[in-house]
């Protein structure tokens, strides 16, 4: 159960009392008990005998987070992702949709992506991207964390990074998965495969489900 603030219980407590603030007299003269039911309830019983159920929410993090204090977060994650070796991988919260969602990372059993929106990318692609845009031969992460300030992803995959000295440099998002050539050994195994699989007692049962699905149906039996 949430501890509740005090100054939010007097908060309560007043407008429980209807009160503009909080009397510390009057809540002993009319309020005998207060009971906590679940998080953000509470029950008053008045010693008249009436009862009245308000809720209370927590305000700390609003009053936390000024914004003083969101700048100095911004400044702080800003300097720690240009970190080497950090708990940020090069790519976190850099990689975004065009409303600024961001990407997460994702892996697979062949790969790893960034995905969002939707939309994956790639590493190793987005990686290579990012060292042309950089002109180095490949990726460089310590490159990359000081002159990349975000990369913004289109529906369309169009990559648009937005370095640190103001410029920006679009590219567009590409990949064709390599597949293996069937070389006349494959096709020759699978042609035997085939053969075997496809036998007259099985294409005779084939024929026989197709003629009742048609029938089903009500398409033209040939």
């Amino acid at each position: 159960m949430k501890a509740i603030p005090e100054a939010i219980l007097k908060c309560v407590c007043a407008e429980a009392l209807g009160l503009t603030d909080f009397s510390d007299e009057i809540f002993a003269e009319k309020v005998e008990r207060i009971n906590v039911i679940g998080n953000g309830l509470l029950e008053f019983i008045f010693k008249d005998g009436s009862i009245r159920r308000l809720e209370w929410k927590s305000t700390a993090k609003k009053d936390v987070w000024t914004e003083d204090y969101r700048e100095r977060q911004r400044k702080w994650v800003k300097e720690y992702q240009k970190k080497e070796g950090g708990r940020f991988h090069p790519f976190t919260r850099r990689i975004c949709s065009e409303n600024g969602t961001p990407f997460r990372r994702a892996k697979s059993d062949y790969s790893k992506y960034w995905r969002g929106e939707g939309i994956g990318i790639r590493e190793d692609v987005l990686k290579g991207i990012s060292a042309d845009v950089l002109g180095t031969d490949a990726f460089d992460e310590h490159s990359f964390r000081e002159l990349v300030s975000c990369i913004t992803v289109s529906r369309e995959k169009l990559l648009t990074f937005h370095l640190a000295d103001g410029g920006i440099a679009v590219r567009q998002y590409s990949y064709e998965p390599k597949r293996a050539a069937w070389t006349d050994e494959r096709r020759a195994r699978f042609t035997e495969m085939a053969k075997e699989w496809y036998t007259p007692e099985r294409r005779k049962i084939m024929s026989e489900k197709m003629k009742e699905i048609r029938r089903m149906k009500k398409w033209p039996l040939k």
